[in-house]
């Protein structure tokens, strides 16, 4: 009887152990690679109320870029691919695109200049512009990311008070 007892005791043994090899993950698996993204396609919107009686003509936008962002640049200038009008500027005007590079002490610019396609100006706010940006160094930038101070000029050429510019999304590809 003891023998018996011994048997199955060892037997158990030999199964629990053997049940509880492998599985562990230390072992030689796939290697799992980060995404690293190129690019950085950004939409810039206007938020806020107009004033009763007023179209926007035209705004000037500074959007302040994070660490490892720049636009396409080609021979030193920025490329016509980099911003588009969109949304409720869609068709509309844009002046030359200008970059001032980051410093030890300053980070990096895009001024953009848009005009409205109707020479009534745009009654509303909301997406104005899309900017596409080259990412370098791994970096993967949020909405938050971004900082946009504006100027926003009405069909009498008065500034309009009371909006602001607001990255309202980035995709990363």
């Amino acid at each position: 009887m003891t023998k018996n007892i011994l048997n199955h005791l060892t037997l158990t043994l030999t199964l629990l152990t053997l049940a509880a090899c492998g599985g562990g993950g230390g072992g030689g698996g796939a290697t799992v690679t980060p995404t690293v993204y190129t690019t950085a396609t950004v939409k810039i919107a206007l938020t806020g109320t107009l004033p009763t009686d007023t179209a926007i003509i035209g705004a000037v936008l500074t959007l302040t870029l994070p660490d490892n962002v720049i636009p396409e640049l080609v021979n030193g200038a920025v490329a016509g691919s980099v911003v588009t009008p969109s949304g409720v500027f869609a068709g509309g005007a844009l002046i030359p695109v200008v970059y001032k590079e980051a410093t030890a002490s300053a980070p990096g610019m895009v001024v953009i200049g848009l005009a409205s396609a109707a020479a009534t100006g745009v009654a509303e706010t909301g997406e104005v512009a899309t900017v596409t940006l080259r990412l370098t160094n791994s970096a993967a930038p949020t909405a938050g990311s971004f900082t946009l101070d504006q100027t926003v000029t009405d069909t009498s050429g008065k500034v309009v008070s009371g909006l602001s510019a607001t990255v309202s999304g980035v995709t990363l590809q």
